[in-house]
């Protein structure tokens, strides 16, 4: 092998492996920037709001005006992120249910943004037009960490 061969096949190899690290994390591939979820009326009363933003700083405000905020790890923003897609939030309706079908009427609304588009779902407490089992999935995973926020704080 002349030199000149061998040094284009060392740039080619230095190259391959520079290519193979690990991708990006999902979030990040998908550039998510915020997701929100807010939480209105019921028999509570509940007022909740939560933030989560692309660094992963969560801000958590409760029904009793109480705020809370963590930071969560970038595998926390990922399985989030993998939820919304796995779920085909994207695809879900802009609204499920309609306000006043349902007396002490629970109204749930999930907000996720990327680069590319915000995309918002509101649910009203409405059995003749129920979201989606993926909309719960999700608020299932938001709902835990404003657990989480509320209990390290």
């Amino acid at each position: 092998m002349s030199y000149k061969n061998l040094k284009v096949y060392l740039i080619l190899l230095v190259l391959s492996f520079s290519c193979s690290k690990n991708p990006a994390s999902i979030s990040d591939q998908k550039g998510f920037r915020s997701i929100i979820l807010k939480e209105i009326g019921g028999i509570a009363g509940l007022n909740n709001f939560l933030n989560i933003d692309w660094n992963g700083n969560v801000t958590f405000k409760d029904t009793n005006d109480s705020t809370y905020t963590k930071i969560i790890p970038q595998e926390k923003l990922d399985e989030i992120v993998s939820a919304i897609y796995d779920n085909n939030f994207l695809s879900f309706k802009n609204q499920y249910g309609s306000p006043g079908a349902v007396t002490d009427q629970l109204t749930t609304e999930v907000i996720y943004s990327d680069f590319y588009f915000t995309k918002s779902v509101r649910v009203y407490t409405d059995p003749k037009d129920e979201p989606p089992d993926g909309f719960q999935n999700i608020v299932s995973i938001l709902q835990q960490i404003q657990q989480d926020v509320k209990k390290s704080s």
